[in-house]
């Protein structure tokens, strides 16, 4: 399918689905502005089991392109200057437990906001869902983000550019006696690292409604 597309006058936009074949499907979306600037993103669904199902999606969006009105799966706000890898992975061993894994590893082929040259990084996440009714049900999840910023406090007009790194960690247990009651726990934790001494902090909180 080609059409030009109606938010952003300066692009062509050719869109479609694929290809299906059982158990797999791909899709995938290209831009072009007048300029020349391309951008991409291109996936696959796959369902490799009744249980488990995997994901891969590969975005190239061109340092030159861009669309103040689009909305993309990218880990910068702004559609531009971007490309990357997603991979994840959903696995269902019983009907109550549910694990999910991703990875996500993004380059940024030129300078952005916060960062004064070209970087890259990597995200990634791990979760655990049991729900064994529709009353009660627990929630894990691990996440840890590696990716450059600038460093603060330096009056240099080039800035240094510092890797930094953040791991998160969240449990959260819902439980509802009756339709009108809810009850909500969960704890977060979070360190950071950079330049400086590791900071981390923690909070507990219980919502009742």
């Amino acid at each position: 399918r080609h059409t030009r597309c109606l938010s952003d006058w300066s692009s062509d936009v050719c869109s479609s689905d694929l290809y299906t074949f059982q158990n797999f499907h791909g899709f995938g979306e290209w831009a072009v502005t007048q300029e020349g600037a391309k951008a991409g993103i291109f996936g696959a669904l796959v369902v490799l089991h009744p249980q488990l199902d995997w994901g891969l999606l590969y975005r190239i969006i061109d340092p030159g392109y861009f669309s103040f009105y689009s909305d993309a799966f990218l880990e910068s706000s702004v559609v531009s200057n971007e490309r990357g890898c997603y991979t994840g992975l959903v696995f269902r061993p019983s009907p109550a437990l549910q694990l999910l894994f991703y990875v996500d590893v993004f380059r940024f082929p030129w300078l952005k906001y916060g960062i004064d040259r070209p970087t890259e990084g990597v995200d990634q996440q791990s979760s655990l869902v049991y729900m064994p009714n529709k009353k009660w049900s627990l929630r894990l999840r691990v996440q840890s983000s590696h990716q450059a910023q600038n460093e603060n406090g330096t009056e240099s007009p080039l800035l240094r550019v510092i890797q930094t790194s953040v791991v998160q960690f969240r449990s959260q247990m819902t439980f509802i006696p009756m339709p009108s009651l809810q009850l909500t726990c969960r704890m977060d934790w979070k360190r950071v690292r950079g330049s400086e001494a590791p900071e981390e902090g923690w909070y507990m909180y219980a919502d009742l409604h």
